[in-house]
């Protein structure tokens, strides 16, 4: 996408807040109790459980119990993606060429992995946007419930900073009939989104920046790529 990793706050300012301006498939595991609606192209709309979030604020109320002087980033205590778990399941999905200190971008997150976030993070995080994106939580529920079909892109990060964090801008969905390298403009773009969007139940109303094709290598399939700045 171009991104400068060593520019990256002049390009993406933040406001006061922080915050930048069931069908349990057999090949998935997921047993996360999701309702589904099977679609033509095969994606599964999942529904997030009422209770998701609550064993990571419960994690988090451990931390300010046992630590009262732990300072509080916006998303919980500073060391919360450590204590929680988050960091060992995204480990793997580190591209150090692309992190700087205690910014670290992520490539291809899976479903398996997807399914373990969403038990751990705590509410707030998952309710974190890219921006317009569709929520954290959104996203990692479609990852989820379609293995092999839907791949989360974005970055993390660490707690030398107060908006400790992971946050997804990019999501890449399974398509044969997709336009290899191709980016989609104005209205073809738009449609292309809203289907995608309608199908996964992602729960942001608001197209991404950019939308293209992209072909079937060793770690995804030929599908669309959506990407939020």
């Amino acid at each position: 996408m171009g991104l400068k990793m060593n520019n990256f706050e002049n390009k993406h300012p933040r406001a006061k807040d922080g915050k930048f301006t069931k069908k349990a498939r057999k090949e998935s595991g997921l047993s996360l109790g999701l309702d589904t609606v099977e679609t033509d192209t095969g994606l599964v709309k999942p529904t997030i459980p009422a209770d998701l979030g609550k064993a990571g604020d419960k994690a988090l109320k451990r931390m300010r119990e046992n630590s009262p002087d732990l300072p509080n980033g916006y998303y919980g205590p500073l060391g919360w993606t450590k204590k929680t778990g988050v960091t060992d399941v995204m480990e793997k999905y580190v591209n150090p060429g692309m992190s700087i200190g205690d910014f670290k971008r992520f490539d291809n997150l899976s479903g398996e992995d997807a399914e373990k976030l969403l038990k751990i993070l705590p509410t707030k995080a998952l309710e974190y946007c890219q921006n317009d994106s569709p929520s954290l939580g959104s996203m990692l529920a479609a990852c989820a419930a379609n293995p092999e079909k839907v791949y989360l892109s974005g970055y993390m990060v660490g707690d030398s900073r107060v908006d400790e964090r992971i946050s997804v801008d990019t999501i890449l969905i399974a398509d044969s009939q997709a336009s290899e390298y191709r980016y989609l403009r104005s209205s073809e773009a738009f449609n292309i989104w809203c289907g995608c969007q309608e199908k996964l139940g992602l729960d942001s109303d608001c197209p991404p920046d950019e939308v293209y094709g992209t072909e079937e290598i060793e770690n995804h399939p030929r599908g669309w790529v959506m990407w939020w700045d």
